[in-house]
């Protein structure tokens, strides 16, 4: 089962499949017009892939000079009666394979960024597309673990003035997590509560080292100013999602230290595309979004991305934005938004599926391990709990999102398009 239809089962409706199924009709002089008559179905362009990543990853070969390369199907669709070529990495071009409109032939990948070009020509009319499929060469089995909305914790450590911060029991909890399963946690927090009762500003420097000390596996990173309004960056410019940043972060490093840490995820996941550049400036690499349809908007939690990058990701755990060098990474799990019975079953379904196996990109929301707040969740660490135990069992490793190229540490930076 796939994830768009899992969540159908869920009630959460899946929109159609993206553009791409269109074929040659109407005459040259229409076709032309119409990017799907000649398009590449696989790799997507953008696409993050890996040897156990099944379509198109064909698997692994190694070359006479001992190193590695990843052997991949290539297809799309071409007019009839046009002639196609493909140029691959290597600049060697070949005539592909066809079947009706569609063409199809093997290339292997040396590098973790290559570049394919195909040409369709029609008597003197001609055509050029790519796609660029990126590949982590050091990927393995991995989660990440973070948690959005934080402020109540902050202020119940400013209100009680705790000597130790584990005597919060939401960061306690945590740290019993953490003994059981070396997990990282990534805290996103509000620079003031919802009640504006307090603010960052008024949070001592007193445990910083305590702070600096847990740094390992627990940190700080901006989410937004503050809980509401609803959806705060996504007609916001630039410029105020920079000044907000740089109010929370400066109180989280002054607060935390080296425990601050850049985000994967900004409130309500909808930014302004042109905004993107502010947080890769800030150390950003790699932001998670849930890319599902909702009746709120026509994609839940996906930074503005184009309709088909959406698609993509709804069965796809990774794509990259080349203009600015961010990856975006599929949520498998809101903790808060799916019951306890129901966490181990979705899990069990997205490792069965190779497109979306190497990574568990888990969240949930501060607000719910609260007894006072309205939608507080008794069994809420149960539900983290189950996530981590199944991750630990089926031998994923924690990463944090930042580091490395799409959470690989060893993976080489990528830098932007000048």
């Amino acid at each position: 089962m796939k994830r768009r239809d899992f969540f159908n089962v869920l009630g959460i409706s899946a929109a159609g499949l993206a553009a791409g199924s269109m074929i040659w009709k109407n005459g040259i002089a229409e076709a032309w017009e119409h990017s799907a008559d000649f398009c590449f179905k696989e790799p997507f362009d953008g696409g993050i892939i890996h040897k156990r990543h099944g379509d198109p990853v064909l698997g692994v070969v190694r070359g006479s000079d001992g190193k590695e390369r990843l052997k991949i199907r290539v297809s799309g669709i071409a007019p009839l009666n046009a002639e196609v070529r493909i140029t691959g990495p290597d600049k060697k071009t070949i005539i592909p394979q066809r079947k009706g409109t569609e063409f199809f032939t093997e290339l292997l990948l040396a590098d973790q960024f290559s570049e394919i070009s195909g040409t369709c020509k029609i008597g003197e009319k001609e055509r050029t597309i790519r796609t660029r499929p990126v590949w982590a060469k050091n990927s393995f089995k991995r989660y990440k673990f973070q948690i959005d909305d934080n402020s109540f914790f902050l202020r119940d450590i400013y209100q009680k003035q705790y000597k130790d911060l584990f005597e919060c029991f939401y960061l306690a909890g945590l740290r019993d997590l953490h003994k059981k399963y070396g997990s990282r946690f990534t805290l996103n927090c509000f620079w003031q509560t919802p009640e504006k009762d307090f603010d960052l500003s008024r949070f001592s420097e007193r445990y910083k080292s305590q702070w600096e000390d847990n740094s390992d596996w627990l940190r700080l990173a901006f989410h937004a100013k503050q809980e509401f309004p609803d959806s705060p960056y996504e007609n916001a410019a630039p410029a105020e999602l920079a000044s907000d940043f740089d109010l929370v972060a400066g109180d989280l490093k002054r607060i935390a230290g080296k425990a601050y840490t850049p985000p994967a995820i900004i409130h309500w996941g909808t930014i302004r595309p042109e905004a993107y550049k502010v947080l890769w400036d800030r150390g950003s690499r790699c932001l998670s979004g849930y890319f599902v349809p909702s009746k709120l908007r026509k994609w839940s939690v996906s930074f503005q991305l184009p309709e088909e990058v959406c698609q993509y990701m709804l069965d796809h755990e990774g794509w990259m934005h080349f203009e600015t060098g961010l990856t975006f990474s599929r949520l498998e799990l809101v903790c808060n938004m799916i019951p306890l019975e129901m966490t181990v079953p979705i899990l069990q379904n997205s490792v069965k599926i190779p497109g979306t196996a190497e990574v568990l990109d888990f969240l949930t929301h501060e607000q719910y391990f609260w007894p006072y707040y309205k939608r507080y969740l008794p069994d809420h660490f149960q539900r983290l709990d189950a996530a981590l135990r199944f991750a630990t069992e089926n031998g994923y490793k924690p990463v944090w999102h930042h580091e490395g190229f799409f959470s690989i540490p060893s993976e080489e930076k990528f830098r932007p398009v000048s």
